[in-house]
């Protein structure tokens, strides 16, 4: 599942926001604020409702694919392993959580 903020990265934390809700985060968003309803509706009404007159973008980003080879995380998550040596630096983001599992896990046996 993706970053509920970012929207870019795979979600590897999850956080409370001010309603009590809880949202998927990722690493680098984990520190970024979440605006509550709230915050939001004041700025739709600050902004005089500009919102409904831009045009409506697609809510499902486009997955992030391996530059070198078009893999994407995704299959690496179905198929267990990357399809080229520039996945690792495509991927970094995502793949660190899983080689701190990995690595937990070898440590603790």
């Amino acid at each position: 599942m993706l970053c509920e903020i970012c929207g870019q990265n795979i979600a590897s934390l999850i956080r409370g926001d001010s309603f009590g809700n809880e949202i998927r985060v990722c690493m680098r968003c984990l520190d970024k604020p979440i605006f509550s309803k709230a915050d939001l509706l004041a700025d739709l009404i600050a902004n005089d409702f500009d919102i409904f007159s831009a045009p409506m973008t697609p809510l499902t980003p486009k997955p992030k694919v391996c530059p070198c080879c078009g893999y994407s995380f995704e299959d690496f998550r179905e198929f267990g392993e990357l399809g080229c040596s520039e996945c690792y630096k495509a991927f970094a983001a995502e793949l660190a959580p899983v080689i701190a599992r990995l690595k937990k896990a070898v440590y603790d046996e």
